[in-house]
């Protein structure tokens, strides 16, 4: 059943994605949304590899700077910057900085797939396997 509702960031325990990354679910589907968002911590020297979603995503970095890598182009990024990846698009995001830096993620399905472009692997979105996807480089 879809309710309003405010969600304060602060009282989300963060779900931690390696020892360098975290992610703080905000509008899920227990809410009865049809959509999700939330917004992932990158620790300098951090990234998510290139990978596809089964939805379309819109990105906006709301802390830090770092880069993108959408279509096979790579672009700096930095606060309010925003991008649109439909689905199946090849897409990344890396912390290429000294800082942190946030994100924060939409998704257009409360029931979001990730495709790791480099080995095939699918797996559903915050998964225990979609949480050990971050890499340190």
């Amino acid at each position: 059943m879809k309710r309003a509702s405010l969600v304060r960031f602060e009282s989300i325990v963060p779900i931690r994605r390696g020892s360098r990354a975290e992610t703080v679910p905000l509008v899920t589907p227990e809410l009865g949304s049809t959509m999700i968002n939330g917004v992932s911590t990158f620790e300098p020297g951090t990234a998510i590899p290139l990978h596809t979603h089964n939805c379309d995503e819109i990105v906006i970095v709301i802390e830090g700077e770092g880069e993108c890598e959408l279509e096979g182009r790579t672009y700096p990024v930095k606060p309010y910057d925003t991008t649109f990846a439909p689905a199946g698009v090849a897409h990344c995001f890396r912390n290429t900085s000294s800082a942190r830096m946030r994100i924060l993620w939409t998704y257009s399905s409360a029931r979001v797939t990730r495709t790791i472009v480099a080995t095939g692997e699918t797996f559903e979105h915050l998964s225990e396997q979609d949480r050990a996807v971050v890499e340190s480089r």
